[in-house]
């Protein structure tokens, strides 16, 4: 009997199991499914770092000031120094020491950002195109670029000497040939993107001050990446478009317009964070290298500077609040210090019932 009660429960149970997941799967239908990153298979605008370590060369010839008069400068010291100069963010005296020296001869993809920079902060816009054409002869392979940074450079000039309204401007005139791009497939447009974001990664470099131009060049490749490309690519550049003039309100109203579209498809936002890290001000202390550099420390890219427990443990410094005192001699004067002050209660107390 006990069998049979329990073969009759067993099949009800069973059949009750087979009919759960169907009522189950009847309520889970109407559930929202979770938002998932937009798939960007031709193009992604990758993460970069804005504030790049100082090649070693330039470290070592900023260190090597210090070890010459500055009457006895030549040159190259001048120059090693303009440099130090650009990474703090003093661009006008940077490029008093860079005219010490010819610039033409700048033959590296790190001094010329660091003296374009200079020229471009000082609004010398002239010396900045010669500049980018000189860097166009040293590296052809990186013309296109290049000239999307010469229609950037061209675009400031203009806006500069004719105080023209630069909501009303274009920087990049090539990225309106709408005719060209309908006609190419993603794999070319993405080729087309990928050099116009190289040539924006170039600009933003060691600065993060108000640029209403910057920011209305990234608006226009973020036109371009909305109309031909992702939506989610075109967030991103509208929202460093954002960084750079706070008070765009055309950028404004395409964040929000991308915003709609992502959220309409599922797609979540991308975080800028990631993309599009905020410059520190104090990240070119160059005592610090100079320390680090002499101590001959490998430096782990943890932080900024290695931790401070490793740093003292190469140079051998002590950890103690009074240097002059070791952990031992330190307890020994504590209890002196204690014994005097007992002796003189005790003689104290001696006096007051004499």
């Amino acid at each position: 009997m006990k069998k049979m009660h329990h073969y009759i429960f067993s099949l009800v149970t069973l059949f009750l199991i087979t009919l759960l997941p169907f009522g189950e799967l009847k309520g889970q239908s109407s559930l929202p499914l979770p938002p998932t990153n937009q798939k960007t298979p031709y193009y992604s605008i990758p993460a970069f770092n804005r504030q790049p370590e100082p090649k070693a060369y330039i470290r070592k010839g900023i260190r090597n000031l210090e070890k010459v008069s500055r009457s006895k400068w030549t040159g190259v010291d001048s120059l090693f120094y303009a440099f130090e100069l650009t990474y703090l963010g003093d661009y006008e005296k940077a490029l008093a020491y860079f005219n010490k020296v010819n610039t033409d001869t700048l033959n590296t993809i790190n001094s010329l950002s660091l003296y374009q920079l200079s020229v471009r902060k000082t609004k010398r816009f002239n010396k900045l195109i010669k500049s980018l054409n000189n860097e166009m002869e040293l590296f052809p392979e990186n013309s296109t670029i290049l000239k999307a940074r010469i229609e950037l450079a061209n675009a400031r000039k203009l806006q500069n000497e004719e105080f023209l309204r630069i909501a009303n401007m274009t920087v990049f005139p090539t990225l309106l040939d709408s005719l060209q791009f309908h006609q190419l497939s993603k794999k070319e447009l993405a080729h087309i993107a990928n050099n116009y974001e190289q040539a924006l990664r170039r600009e933003v470099l060691y600065t993060d001050e108000n640029d209403k131009l910057l920011s209305k060049a990234y608006e226009e490749f973020g036109d371009f990446l909305h109309r031909y490309l992702y939506v989610s690519n075109a967030y991103i550049a509208y929202s460093i478009s954002r960084n750079f003039d706070r008070r765009n309100n055309a950028t404004s109203r395409k964040i929000k317009q991308t915003k709609d579209e992502l959220n309409k498809n599922n797609y979540l936002y991308p975080s800028l964070f990631n993309f599009f890290k905020r410059i520190d001000r104090d990240k070119y202390d160059f005592k610090v290298y100079q320390e680090l550099d002499s101590l001959e420390i490998v430096i782990l890219q943890k932080g900024r500077y290695p931790e401070l427990d490793e740093l003292l443990a190469k140079s051998d410094i002590r950890k103690d609040h009074l240097p002059w005192l070791d952990g031992d001699l330190a307890i020994i004067v504590s209890l002196l210090i204690l014994l005097i002050i007992v002796i003189v209660v005790i003689r104290a107390k001696r006096e007051k019932t004499n």
